[in-house]
């Protein structure tokens, strides 16, 4: 597995259910001739990062073959997070020469349990 060449769009969505699941999903642009799929490889901590921001790493599998050197772009990527401590502030990706990060809202537990996304509406 080795890193792709850039991390170039990324998305966070929340899949209702009983527990709720977060959706990752993006484009990357691999650097190689017959690439495989791009795949997210979370980064595992002793301690939570003070800044709270989960880190994952966007790697692709070489497919086999030999080739010279090649951007590829919109190559898809996709993960899924159905468990999230309470110190997740949010994710970030890391490519080779970048990374994204996608910030939790505030009220992230209460959208992801299925409760109302406005705080007024809350009683």
């Amino acid at each position: 597995m080795l890193p792709v060449h850039s991390v170039d769009a990324l998305k966070l969505a929340i899949e209702k259910g009983i527990p709720s699941s977060w959706v990752i999903s993006g484009e990357c642009t691999a650097c190689m001739a017959g690439h495989g799929e791009a795949v997210l490889r979370k980064v595992e901590y002793i301690e939570p990062p003070e800044d709270g921001i989960q880190d994952f790493q966007c790697l692709v599998s070489d497919a086999g073959s030999v080739g010279a050197p090649v951007l590829t772009g919109h190559v898809p990527f996709h993960g899924r997070l159905d468990e999230v401590p309470e110190w997740y502030r949010g994710i970030r990706i890391h490519a080779a020469t970048n990374a994204l990060v996608v910030p939790f809202r505030r009220d992230w537990r209460r959208t992801a349990s299925g409760a109302s996304r406005s705080p007024e509406r809350m009683t």
